[in-house]
């Protein structure tokens, strides 16, 4: 069995982005929160044979797990579901348009306070108006 290659690709424009800046005090492009995210510190587990799981390959870690990718494949490794169980992101999608390559489509969590230094009222409007569209739009995918 090959292995997948994962990505995860954040397509939210999360407003949160758009209020951080750059060491030099530049306010960072929304470009930003398009990037994609390739999984690293990667186990694999397999549910029923333990046989696949060779030790000498997996080293042992006291790594914190941050996000865990449940793939579910049927007798033909083909997938027939994925779930993300993350505190930071929530799945969306997520496309399989090569055989070993998983693309995830995620909505990162949105800060609970605005940085207090945004104190521009019309930049604060603009923020809470990019959130809710990105609320409307993981509400309409659920």
């Amino acid at each position: 069995m090959e292995p997948f290659v994962i990505t995860a690709s954040e397509c939210d424009c999360n407003s949160a982005h758009s209020a951080r800046l750059s060491k030099d005090g530049y306010t960072l492009s929304d470009d930003l929160s398009h990037e994609t995210m390739f999984l690293t510190n990667v186990k694999y587990i397999f549910d029923g044979e333990e046989d696949h799981i060779d030790d000498n390959t997996m080293p042992e870690t006291n790594t914190e797990i941050m996000n865990v990718v449940v793939v579910e494949l049927d007798e033909t490794l083909e997938i027939r579901n994925v779930e993300l169980i993350s505190d930071e992101y929530q799945l969306l999608g997520y496309s399989n348009e090569a055989d070993n390559d998983l693309k995830l489509t995620i909505l990162s969590e949105f800060p609970a306070e605005p940085a207090p230094e945004n104190g521009d009222l019309a930049k604060l409007v603009s923020r809470y108006q990019h959130q809710n569209k990105h609320l409307k739009h993981m509400l309409e995918d659920l």
